[in-house]
């Protein structure tokens, strides 16, 4: 993905992630899910790397999600009310 290039589809990917409701979720909440979405698909890709002979699709996709949801967290950095330090204090 080219960061200099705007991702029109990154709040379509945020009401996907967190469906929003009459509450709405602030931006810290959605930060933590999508880091929280991180952090497992990290361990996933690190697992199946491991194995013997790793499923190329099954890495190539979760690999794909990796990046999508990195984008929404930098979005979420570039366009939402998230500081600094909200989004180290997820993990």
């Amino acid at each position: 993905m080219n960061p200099n290039v705007p991702n029109k589809h990154i709040p379509a990917a945020i009401d996907r992630l967190i469906p929003r409701s009459p509450y709405n979720a602030s931006s810290s909440a959605i930060a933590a899910k999508v880091i929280e979405d991180i952090h497992f698909l990290q361990d996933r890709i690190e697992r199946i790397k491991k194995l013997q002979t790793p499923n190329s699709t099954v890495l190539k996709t979760y690999q794909s999600m990796l990046e999508s949801r990195e984008a929404v967290l930098e979005w979420l950095r570039e366009n939402g009310d998230l500081e600094d330090e909200d989004v180290s204090s997820f993990g």
